[in-house]
């Protein structure tokens, strides 16, 4: 769940987050916001990174707009999350 992400991001060390949109308690976007405000507290800056089964044009303008670093539709292609992990580190730079 939502819920769960940030409890589990409270009391661990994360540098890579791949949240699913559609989850019970509370959906990705807004686990995603709760995840940075956290982050943030700390000094971190996580990479988070939206995974979803909706693949419909414009869904990865909205989670990008939202605060997401990459979107990765499903199913997972291992190459494309390396790919979009290594372009994310080559903009933070």
């Amino acid at each position: 769940s939502g819920k769960e992400a940030v409890r589990k991001y409270e009391t661990g060390e994360y540098d890579v987050i791949f949240m699913d949109h559609m989850m019970p308690e509370m959906d990705g976007v807004e686990a995603m916001k709760r995840i940075r405000q956290v982050a943030a507290e700390n000094g971190k800056d996580p990479i988070v990174i939206a995974l979803t089964a909706n693949a419909l044009s414009g869904a990865r303008d909205m989670f990008m707009k939202e605060g997401f670093d990459a979107f990765i539709a499903k199913p997972i292609d291992i190459k494309l999350v390396m790919k979009e992990i290594r372009r994310i580190k080559e903009e933070s730079k």
